[in-house]
C-alpha cells in the first residue's frame, strides 16, 4: 500500500511489546493499527507510535487492523507535552476528532486542520484563542457550521445583543430570542466570525479578552457536544475542573 501521512490520535499497549494505535492518516480517514513489536527495545518506530506524532506511514490491510509496512516519523510534537495547557488542548482536539468521526472514510480538510493545529501549538503563546478557532473551524468543516450573520428566525441582521442558540445553530435576535440565557454582543458575534475566517496562525493577532475567550470556549465545545451526540470527552472535563 502506498504511503500516507498520518498523526497518532490514541494508543494503549497490546501483549507484551506492542500496541493498538488509532491514526488519523491523510487518505485513509481514520484507522485502527496494530503496531507489532514496537515497544522491543531495538525498534525504531517506537516515536512514531506516541500520541501527537506525525509520521510517513506506509501499511499493509489485515482483517481486523493495519500493519506497519515502514514508518518515517515527521514531528514528534515532543514539546506539546512540556506544558500542561499544550498538551490538554492537544488531547481535546484529539479525543474530538476521534469521538466525531467514523473509521476509514478520508477526510484532507480534517487531517490538514489538525496538522495545522498541533505545529502551532507546539509554539504558540496564546492558545486559548487556537483552541477557539479550531473548535469553530472543526464544527464548520464537519457540517455544523454555527449561523453568525443574521438571526436563524428572521433574517434580521441590525441588533446590538444576540442570543446563541446552540440547539437551532446559530444567534437569534431579542425579537425571536428564546431563554436569553447565552447573550453576546455585536462586537463578540464580529469576533468569533473573525476566529471562523482567520488562518490559524493569524489568530494570536485578534483582539479578544481572554475571559471572553473562556466563553466562546464553553459555548462552543457545549454546542459540539450537543450536535455529535457526545455526552463526554475527557480532556474536556479536566480542562473544565481547572486544571490549566
Amino acid at each position: 500500500m502506498s504511503g500516507t501521512n498520518g498523526i497518532v490520535i490514541s494508543g494503549m499497549k497490546y501483549k507484551e511489546s506492542s500496541k493498538i494505535l488509532t491514526v488519523y492518516t491523510e487518505d485513509l480517514g481514520k484507522i485502527r493499527v496494530l503496531a507489532q513489536g514496537v515497544l522491543k527495545p531495538k525498534s525504531g518506530a517506537m516515536a512514531s507510535t506516541e500520541v501527537f506524532a506525525l509520521s510517513s506511514w506506509n501499511f499493509k490491510r489485515g482483517k481486523s487492523f493495519y500493519y506497519i509496512e515502514s514508518v518515517d516519523l515527521i514531528d514528534s510534537f515532543y514539546t506539546i507535552r512540556n506544558s500542561m495547557e499544550r498538551m490538554l488542548f492537544g488531547f481535546y482536539a484529539l479525543e474530538l476528532l476521534d469521538k466525531s468521526t467514523p473509521d476509514e472514510e478520508e477526510n484532507l480538510v480534517l487531517f490538514s486542520l489538525l496538522e495545522k493545529f498541533m505545529t502551532i501549538l507546539k509554539n504558540e503563546d496564546n492558545l486559548l484563542a487556537l483552541i477557539v478557532a479550531y473548535e469553530i473551524k472543526f464544527a464548520s468543516f464537519i457540517g455544523y457550521r454555527p449561523h453568525l450573520d443574521s438571526c436563524l428566525t428572521c433574517g434580521n441582521k441590525n441588533s446590538d445583543i444576540w442570543e446563541f442558540d446552540g440547539t437551532k445553530g446559530g444567534i437569534l435576535c431579542p425579537t425571536c430570542s428564546g431563554s436569553g440565557r447565552d447573550r453576546i454582543s455585536q462586537l463578540e458575534k464580529d469576533q468569533m466570525i473573525s476566529l471562523l475566517m482567520s488562518k490559524l496562525e493569524d489568530v494570536r493577532k485578534l483582539d479578544i479578552s481572554e475571559s471572553t475567550l473562556w466563553r466562546f470556549h464553553k459555548r462552543l465545545s457545549e454546542y459540539l457536544l450537543y450536535n455529535l451526540d457526545i455526552r463526554e470527552l475527557k480532556s474536556l472535563s479536566m480542562i473544565g475542573q481547572g486544571l490549566l
